[in-house]
């Protein structure tokens, strides 16, 4: 069972470029994400409360968005809230700004022994490069 979702809700189709959790690049055998679609990961090398840093890249046609975010910039919430063991996580592509410069993302969590997730009223965003 995966433990990180990314969720395309843009209304385009993307593809995720890479997804780098504490350091380590996480293998995507399949980075194409059409909208409304997700894609599924597993990240369990470190415990959710040894939680670093995270880097996402994606892109639509030419152009590549990316987020990088370390643990005094990640999104708000309380207990496992950071990818790792012990949690789950889901990331929403939700939509791009009016200029194509930005894709908000939006998140949800929970422990893996929990059905529902916990939103994170905290928005992030995925800048043009």
């Amino acid at each position: 069972m995966a433990n990180i979702t990314v969720f395309n809700l843009t209304g385009t189709d993307l593809s995720l470029k890479s997804l780098i959790i504490n350091g380590t690049s996480l293998p995507i055998e399949n980075n194409h994400i059409s909208m409304l679609r997700s894609i599924e990961l597993d990240y369990r090398l470190t415990d959710w409360k040894n939680f670093s840093g995270f880097i996402i890249e994606v892109e639509k046609g030419s152009v590549s968005y990316r987020a990088n975010l370390n643990k005094d910039h990640y999104f708000g919430g309380g207990d496992y809230r950071y990818p790792g063991s012990g949690a789950k996580v889901r990331y929403i592509l939700s939509g791009l700004s009016p200029d194509n410069k930005k894709i908000q993302m939006n998140y949800a969590y929970n422990s893996p022994d929990l059905e529902k997730y916990k939103y994170s009223d905290d928005l992030k965003y995925l800048d043009a490069q």
